[in-house]
């Protein structure tokens, strides 16, 4: 079976909504650093620093690390679209009439 892609239709539905995705876990990642905010000011002691230790490696780190890769998953999709459509171009270029 051949490649077939509508870069249209994967810019819009899939660049495009990773994108929201990206942008979604942000704010969700801002609202998790207010309740981390709001703890540190509730506890105190080496049990608390302990707890925001490991919520700063195994949430925050991992939380933004994933965020980068769904970026980056959507920019790869969005330049295979754009070869795609430059290969599209350069061989319809080739075989026109005219």
């Amino acid at each position: 079976m051949a490649f077939q892609l509508n870069s249209g239709s994967v810019r819009t539905e899939g660049v495009k909504s990773l994108l929201s995705v990206k942008e979604e876990m942000e704010s969700n990642l801002r609202s998790l650093e207010e309740c981390i905010e709001q703890l540190k000011g509730a506890m105190e002691g080496q049990a608390a620093t302990s707890y925001f230790a490991e919520y700063d490696v195994i949430v925050k780190d991992i939380y933004s690390k994933l965020n980068t890769k769904v970026e980056s998953y959507a920019e790869q999709l969005d330049s295979i679209c754009s070869s795609f459509d430059d290969l599209d171009s350069e061989m319809s270029s080739k075989i026109s009439v005219g």
